[in-house]
Formats: structure tokens, C-alpha cells, sequence
């Protein structure tokens, strides 16, 4: 609760804080004039107007009558009321309301996020609460507001103690940029994280605790716990069965071995494993066009398909390229070369 003092000059002060009847009288935090239809009134706008009796007790300003009528200006002499003599003055009860806070984009060489602020901050107050966000300390901060499509613009003040963040203009989503103004050098890379601390649980220790995905996977016999599953050389041999019937690869079609590079061609003989040959999965037996190739079908002495010296190979099945391959001949190999 407060108490006003309104004159016909346009001044409305309020008195400082008073505990009366256990009743804080606070003084009111804005006020202003409110035109109205006759330029020989105003109104003014207030949160409380109290009127208080000599005797310590207060009675609310009537807000339908004018305080300006002879009746009502005896009414307040007489039980010594604050307010000063009114000729035209008109006092409405309407509630007093901080300005909103604002949601603003902030922005910084490590971090990115939505804060609301307070118009009523100081720039001062705001550089210290955006160093825990930002990393950046307050004497470094760089402020640049920038509003849509529009030209940035730079929040600094002089005396940055005083000023309040109202005297920029803020705008809801607007993006905040804080730049830092120390040397490369002096910043502080928080993207690095090799000289950060970090703990290892030993493995041993994981595989004992009873609340780890490890011990879910187990309970549930997933993955390498499944009894049934493939071991790992029966999912390379299923792998590389797999790539042989996705190409169409069989016996008697014919290939272009890959890369195009290689451009050899031949005829598909052998599909199937190679003990012989170290690697695990399925080998793919041609019988080249051209002696190009580095056996006659056998590996070291089992044989697996019969052709000329030379002529065989053996090969993955991704470098085989099934389709109608017709044999080169001597003139083919000439028009390649032109």
C-alpha cells in the first residue's frame, strides 16, 4: 500500500515504506498521466491509493468520484489527508505490472542456448550471469544483439552499472552474440576434452555388476550369449554366401572381374570354400579367356576345376561381375588401345 500525493502540475510521488496496522505501505514503482476526453482532466495510474486518517487507520480513495468536488476536498482536510488540494484530477485503481521478461537466443564460440532476461538488469549484472553459460568472463564479453534480417547491434554502455538492458531494443528470439575479446591464445578450448579426467571402470569389475546392459544381454542370451548363435568364421562363410547370390553368380556364367581396371573375363567354374587359400568364406573359381591368371584349377595339388596352365583363378565374390561377357579376341584388344 502506498500514499500518493496528485496535483494539477502532473507530479505523483508516493512516500517512502510504513508498517501501519501491521499493513506495509510501499511506495508505488510507476506512474504516469492518462489522457481523457476533457483536456481539463487527467488520470493517473496507480497500483493501491490508500488515504490515511490521523488516528493511524486508512480508508481507500473513491474511484468513482472526482476529488476535485468541494465535498470531497473538505473530506480530506478534514481528516488530514496527504493528498494536496485537486482542481481536476481523477485517480484510477489499475495494477502495476514488471516489465516481461524476454527469451533470447544466446550464442558463443562453445555454447548455444534459449535465456530469458529481465529488462530491468543492469548490463553489468547481465555480463556476470552469462559467464557460467558462455565461459566467458564478464571484462571479455562482447555483446552484438542481432534482430532478423536487420543490422546488428552492439549492447555496450559506458557505465554498464547504471545501464538497464531496457535501453536496448530487445525483441522476443532475438539472437545474442557473445564474442570473446582475449587473445587465442589466453581462451580456454572446452572442445578439447584429451586433458579432461575421465574414469574407467575395469573390465572385470563391469563383468560383475549385475545391472550393466552386459548382464541384461546374458540374462536374455543376446549376441555372442545366444547358444544357437553363428560363431564368427560361420557369419563370414553365411557373408560371403550371401554376396554370391545377390551378384547371380553360378556355374558356367560368365564375369568381368573388378575393378573395371582388371578388365579380364572368364567363365565361372568352382563356387565354393578353399581350405587351401588362408581366409575364411566362399571362393569363386574362373577359368580366364587369357593365360592371365596364376593356376590350371588346383591349389596346392586339390584340384577343383580343370583348365589351361595359367588360365585359373580364384577370387572374392565381390569382384565378380556377372553378365553377358563375350570373350576378347586380338581385334577387340586393338580397338581398346585406339
Amino acid at each position: 500500500m502506498f500514499v500518493m500525493h496528485v496535483c494539477n502540475y502532473g507530479r505523483i510521488l508516493a512516500s517512502p515504506p510504513k508498517v501501519l496496522d501491521n499493513i506495509v505501505w510501499m511506495h508505488a514503482c510507476r506512474c504516469e498521466w492518462l489522457p481523457t476526453s476533457s483536456s481539463s482532466q487527467r488520470a493517473a495510474r496507480a497500483t493501491y491509493c490508500t488515504i490515511p486518517y490521523r488516528n493511524n487507520k486508512h480508508v481507500p480513495l473513491s474511484l468513482t468520484s472526482s476529488p476535485s468536488t468541494t465535498k470531497n476536498r473538505n473530506h480530506l482536510r478534514h481528516h488530514g489527508s496527504r493528498v494536496a488540494p485537486l482542481t481536476s484530477a481523477i485517480v484510477t485503481h489499475m495494477s502495476l505490472q514488471a516489465a516481461a521478461d524476454v527469451a533470447l537466443l544466446v550464442t558463443s564460440a562453445n555454447s548455444s542456448s534459449e535465456r530469458r532476461v529481465s529488462p530491468a538488469w543492469t548490463l553489468a549484472h547481465f555480463k556476470t550471469r552469462l559467464e557460467p553459460i558462455t565461459g566467458i568472463p564478464a571484462s571479455c564479453q562482447q555483446l552484438t544483439l542481432r534482430i532478423n534480417s536487420q543490422d546488428p547491434v552492439s549492447i555496450s554502455a559506458v557505465d554498464e552499472e547504471q545501464t538497464q538492458l531496457a535501453a536496448f531494443p530487445l525483441q522476443p528470439y532475438a539472437e545474442l552474440v557473445v564474442a570473446d575479446t582475449r587473445p587465442p591464445s589466453a581462451r580456454p578450448n572446452f572442445s578439447d576434452l584429451s586433458a579432461v579426467e575421465k574414469y574407467e571402470m575395469p573390465s572385470a569389475e563391469y563383468e560383475s555388476r549385475s545391472d550393466s546392459v552386459l548382464a541384461w544381454k546374458k540374462a536374455q542370451k543376446l549376441g555372442r550369449f545366444d547358444p544357437n548363435a553363428p560363431t564368427i568364421e560361420q557369419q563370414k562363410v553365411l557373408a560371403s554366401e550371401r554376396e554370391i547370390q545377390e551378384r547371380g553368380l553360378t556355374i558356367q556364367c560368365r564375369v568381368r572381374l573388378l575393378p573395371e581396371s582388371d578388365a579380364r573375363r572368364g567363365t565361372v567354374m568352382y563356387l565354393g570354400l578353399v581350405p587351401e587359400i588362408p581366409g575364411i568364406g566362399f571362393w569363386v573359381g574362373v577359368a580366364l579367356d587369357e593365360p592371365t591368371g596364376k593356376n590350371d584349377g588346383s591349389v596346392k595339388g586339390k584340384r577343383y576345376f580343370d583348365c589351361g596352365s595359367n588360365y585359373g583363378v580364384f577370387v572374392r565374390p565381390e569382384r565378380c561381375e556377372s553378365g553377358e561377357f563375350p570373350p576378347l579376341d586380338l581385334g577387340d584388344e586393338d580397338m581398346e588401345e585406339l
